[in-house]
């Protein structure tokens, strides 16, 4: 099944529900970090309809395929790489299947998430699915505005990563919005296409796990201009670059800016 790129999959079971080589309308989010800062979407699930395409039903498909399957509880949704071994997942809820035809090759997919997967996400997947990255600042290669989808595979994956260090070097020539800032973090920390928060609840969560970092923040400059937005937050007007500050110290990181 090496033409599989997603498969289905119960929650905390074994059994691949469904594979598939490609679906469309599943990765559509398109939402940059600020907008997520400063108008929050508050919609309580986004319901997706998903169209299938190279679907291979599993052995024990339990429904006809000329009526919707529905699924009882969460759904992983896996991202397979090229040996076909799962490299990351969503959860998904409510979800209905049905097929176009009894071979199952084609059909639809309805399901809710609580929140779209980023459009830029996608290409990140299929860069990943042939090897994760194996050095720091791949995602420079990602225009300003699309990074978010790296975050978002970083966050969704399943790589390993480097053990955690007391003490960490944060590149911050990249560092020229905040989906960068999150980037750079994550690999700072764990290396790699490393993970370490994707908005400040997250960071201060991350963090609070992660004690006693002492952190070295190279050319903070790059950070101290293009995060100097003020974002209208309920305390107020506040620069981005200051509430990552503010969750460094309040989380007792130290920091020396380079």
């Amino acid at each position: 099944m090496t033409d599989v790129k997603y498969a289905l999959r119960e929650f905390r079971t074994s059994g691949c529900i469904l594979a598939m080589a490609d679906m469309d309308g599943f990765f559509i989010g398109d939402r940059s970090f600020y907008e997520d800062y400063e108008c929050p979407d508050e919609t309580p699930g986004h319901r997706l309809s998903v169209p299938l395409r190279g679907a291979q039903v599993s052995h024990g498909w339990r429904g006809r395929w000329d009526e919707p399957w529905r699924i009882a509880g969460d759904v992983q949704l896996e991202i397979w790489d090229r040996s076909g071994r799962s490299i990351g997942e969503y959860d998904l809820m409510g979800v209905e299947i049905t097929l176009a035809s009894p071979d199952g090759d084609v059909g639809e997919m309805q399901a809710t998430v609580s929140l779209p997967p980023h459009a830029w996400a996608k290409p990140v997947w299929e860069a990943w699915r042939v090897g994760p990255p194996v050095q720091l600042n791949q995602w420079w290669d990602i225009p300003v505005g699309q990074r978010e989808g790296w975050v978002e595979v970083a966050q969704h994956s399943m790589i390993a990563t480097r053990p955690h260090r007391e003490e960490i070097v944060l590149d911050g020539r990249g560092v020229v919005d905040l989906a960068s800032f999150f980037c750079a973090i994550g690999e700072a920390v764990h290396g790699p296409g490393g993970y370490f928060g994707s908005n400040f609840m997250a960071l201060h969560d991350c963090l609070r796990c992660r004690p006693s970092i002492l952190l070295h923040w190279q050319d903070y400059a790059v950070a101290e201009e293009h995060l100097s937005h003020s974002g209208d937050l309920e305390e107020g007007p506040m620069r981005w670059i200051d509430i990552i500050m503010g969750c460094l110290s309040a989380a007792g990181t130290r920091v020396v800016l380079e």
